[in-house]
């Protein structure tokens, strides 16, 4: 899927823990410290750069895919660090990224803290640098330090978006699919104290995320086609659409009294033993296919 396996992850993190900052682990889409009274909540992200989109694209992109894992903390940024890589060949283009980027920066009122260019000549299409959001005065809202039982576990948003959107940008079709649809944004004001934690579907989609909430909570899930098929956002088999990166959607552990207005798609997740299973039959994710895109362009 592109991310390394759960059992390696889990290795290498208990042998230098000590390293890290307690929450930096498994299951978390942010990571958070308490040092001397400060709270920091921070979280790092590749940004992208394509030629298939505009500058601004680009940029909005690469800032919303950071502000989604960030945003499952309940917390507003504060400040960014960024690098710019410069991509071979992008010439005035990148620049343009790059303004674009400070602008987001400016409109959100989240202030670059620091920054670095650079001009390596060696970077290709698809990746520019990272970006970090950060918070220094709040404590997260939600988190899996605040999971308790009962709960009840839902999924909200379409599977797929993500996927929609660059097949449309890509194939130069009308585009159904707007760039917010991909920010997790749009739910904050339906999270409330009844929610103990969120969590982003980008890399991996729904499979890998419950897989790492299986590796968490210690217990599985039943998937079921009949369900999920109600809320795949393109004409992709369940089997395909749980797999491919669907920013936009989030995964939501609540108490049993949360309720979610009617406007905003979702479906509850059944619990289940020690695995993930999708009508049945255990869940062993391939890769995530929005990678067959880039590769076919």
């Amino acid at each position: 899927m592109g991310k390394i396996g759960l059992d390696r992850l889990s290795y290498f993190i208990e042998k230098h823990r000590s390293a890290m900052v307690k929450n930096n682990g498994i299951g978390w889409d942010y990571s958070h410290t308490t040092k001397r009274g400060i709270d920091i909540i921070a979280k790092i992200e590749p940004m992208m750069f394509y030629n298939f989109l505009e500058p601004e694209e680009n940029a909005q992109l690469s800032f919303i895919f950071a502000l989604n894992d960030f945003l499952t903390s309940g917390v507003w940024p504060e400040y960014a660090m960024i690098d710019f890589e410069n991509i071979k060949g992008a010439g005035e283009k990148f620049e343009k990224f790059m303004e674009s980027m400070l602008k987001i920066l400016k409109m959100r009122r989240i202030k670059l803290l620091a920054g670095h260019t650079g001009d390596y000549g060696n970077i290709e299409e698809g990746i520019s640098g990272s970006i970090s959001l950060l918070s220094v005065t709040r404590k997260p809202r939600f988190s899996l330090n605040r999971v308790k039982k009962p709960y009840k576990v839902i999924l909200m948003g379409n599977l797929g978006l993500e996927y929609r959107y660059f097949y449309e940008r890509l194939n130069k079709l009308e585009a159904r699919t707007k760039i917010t649809d991909l920010s997790i944004e749009r739910y904050l004001p339906f999270l409330d104290n009844k929610v103990y934690y969120v969590h982003d579907l980008a890399e991996g989609g729904l499979a890998r995320a419950l897989l790492e909430l299986t590796y968490v909570l210690g217990h599985g899930f039943q998937l079921h086609s009949s369900h999920l098929e109600k809320i795949i956002a393109l004409n992709l088999p369940v089997d395909k659409a749980v797999e491919v990166s669907s920013s936009g959607a989030v995964i939501v552990i609540a108490n049993s009294e949360y309720r979610i207005p009617l406007q905003i798609p979702n479906i509850l997740l059944e619990v289940g033993d020690s695995d993930v299973l999708l009508d049945g039959k255990p869940l062993r994710p391939k890769g995530d296919i929005i990678q067959e895109l880039f590769k076919n362009k």
